[in-house]
């Protein structure tokens, strides 16, 4: 039976992504798998965190497609990759949309349940901001960071907007990758359930 005799919500493509894509991070004590994550203006569906930042956007047949330019503007300011998990209902219409690196994974309902079928795979995103990259960091994260680089000094009273501009003069971009990485699988409230990530806009 084909989706459009079956509306898929969101609940039925996020099991179908942790059943396939994310099963295997969730094992691997490396990785981590973030459920909603704010980057900026915007709110990713499911991030994870290994070698890489990737995200995962999700549409159902009960969602819209308004709101996807702001998400696509935001997520490729700080994801390495992003995909859309998207249904036959707004296939068309996303490919209008989506930049030529971000990944389509379709999903269909099928008399075994919802099944994801990778239209195209994520490239690596070209448009990353090291600036919005060091936005993901909260205040004690900068700190410890420039402190490690040998760059904190006169910069311990700061705001974070300063700190992380010191930041991005000090590191390069594939360091700061590394860094924002690091810092978000450490924190330790993420390590055993799903939470909303808060960044510290201060």
């Amino acid at each position: 039976m084909a989706s459009g005799f079956h509306a898929l919500r969101d609940t039925d493509l996020r099991q179908a992504l942790r059943r396939t894509v994310l099963a295997p991070l969730r094992r691997n004590p490396q990785a981590r798998v973030i459920t909603e994550m704010d980057v900026g203006r915007a709110r990713v569906d499911v991030v994870t965190i290994h070698h890489e930042l990737v995200g995962y956007e999700i549409k159902s047949d009960v969602d819209s497609l308004h709101r996807l330019p702001n998400q696509i503007e935001y997520y490729n300011r700080v994801l390495d990759r992003a995909t859309l998990v998207t249904t036959e209902r707004h296939l068309r219409a996303a490919q209008q949309q989506l930049p030529p690196e971000w990944g389509i994974l379709l999903a269909d309902f099928w008399c075994r349940g919802v099944q994801l079928h990778r239209l195209r795979p994520a490239q690596r995103n070209p448009h990353l901001r090291d600036y919005e990259l060091a936005r993901l960091l909260w205040r004690a994260e900068l700190l410890a960071t420039l402190r490690d680089a040998g760059a904190l000094t006169g910069y311990q009273r700061q705001r974070c907007t300063v700190l992380r501009q010191r930041l991005v003069e000090v590191l390069p971009l594939r360091t700061l990758r590394a860094v924002v990485r690091r810092c978000l699988k450490q924190r330790p409230w993420w390590h055993h359930t799903p939470a909303v990530a808060v960044v510290d806009h201060a």
